[in-house]
């Protein structure tokens, strides 16, 4: 069913890798964005997801809980520019922000994983629980497979740095976690253990480059396996739904599963998580109640000026205010998609 992704496959071109990696001073990378959020009333609660696999590989990854009565502005919770290096190798990506009447919402984001808290009250572990876990992990899936899917691609995986490479390969090894791919758990594994093969190589200082695009031919083959699944479900449960709705205008849908090394493609059933999360079937659901929870979040986050935050990429764009540079990049990438087409 799947195409041959050795048929897209080209000889990797030759990349440098940096074998001396920056040594990250984790505690310190922590201290220092404390400090900083420690000096502004309106932060309730700081929490630390997961945990330091690969100390110099790893980064960290925060939930901030904010008041919005009191956080005026995005500028409260993100850090000045003047950060060390230090900061910026342990923080990869911005944490996760999230207003404070939304806490007990938790769960329907973020599956259940360690925690601690930095700041502010001790974190329930209960909030990891949601009004549907099924729903949750399968949308959590989604969420996360859509964005790993795009990266994978050489045109995009190329412009990620080397230490990003690895942790989307660490996070499309995460699904593991996810219940709802238990029947593909025993590959995910077999993953994982190659992971910790690339990891424990740079680490010591002896990596092949070649091992970091077998690594990207084999994440191909996992994530095809990942849409199937996501795919099979749908069909089986909502093949009766009209796909005339399209509210992705950066993908190009096909009738089977397949890669592009240059163009965003999924198979066309998973159009319907759009159409479901927007109501569109009229069927009040939960997705149609996680999708008025993120519409509320994002009508929050644009009273401050915060563009990212718990929403992850469900496609809904039109939720925040895009500025003209944003919209230059996005007219570029549908102009070059036209083209490619």
């Amino acid at each position: 069913m799947f195409r041959d992704f050795k048929l897209l496959y080209k000889d990797p071109g030759k990349e440098k890798l940096l074998t001396n990696l920056f040594k990250v001073d984790y505690e310190m990378a922590r201290l220092e964005y404390l400090d900083n959020l420690s000096s502004k009333s309106g932060i309730i609660k700081v929490i630390e997801f997961g945990e330091l696999k690969s100390p110099g590989l790893s980064d960290l990854d925060w939930l901030i809980i904010y008041d919005e009565k009191i956080i005026k502005s995005y500028k409260a919770l993100i850090p000045n520019k003047l950060t060390s290096k230090n900061f910026k190798e342990a923080f990869q990506h911005r944490p996760i922000f999230l207003e404070c009447k939304y806490e007990n919402y938790i769960g329907e984001f973020i599956l259940p994983t360690k925690t601690f808290v930095h700041l502010g009250d001790h974190f329930n572990e209960e909030s990891f629980s949601s009004i549907n876990n099924f729903k949750r992990d399968l949308t959590v899936g989604f969420e996360f497979f859509k964005r790993q899917k795009r990266w994978l691609r050489k045109v995009e995986f190329e412009k990620l740095s080397f230490k990003k490479k690895v942790a989307l390969f660490v996070s499309i090894s995460r699904h593991s976690k996810n219940p709802f791919f238990e029947d593909i758990k025993f590959e995910l594994a077999n993953y994982e253990d190659d992971i910790a093969i690339l990891r424990s190589k740079i680490l010591e200082d002896n990596l092949n480059i070649e091992m970091l695009e077998k690594l990207r031919f084999s994440s191909v083959n996992l994530i095809l396996l990942i849409e199937q699944k996501l795919s099979f479900w749908l069909e089986n449960n909502y093949y009766y739904f009209d796909f005339k709705d399209d509210l992705y205008q950066d993908i190009i849908w096909s009738e089977d599963i397949r890669f592009s090394e240059h163009r965003n493609i999924l198979v066309k059933n998973l159009k319907l998580f759009p159409i479901l999360f927007k109501n569109l079937t009229k069927e009040y659901d939960y997705f149609f109640l996680k999708y008025l929870l993120l519409y509320q979040i994002s009508i929050d986050m644009n009273r401050i000026g915060l563009k990212d935050g718990i929403i992850a990429d469900l496609g809904f764009r039109d939720w925040f205010k895009k500025s003209i540079r944003e919209h230059l990049y996005h007219f570029k990438n549908k102009f070059n998609l036209f083209f490619k087409s």
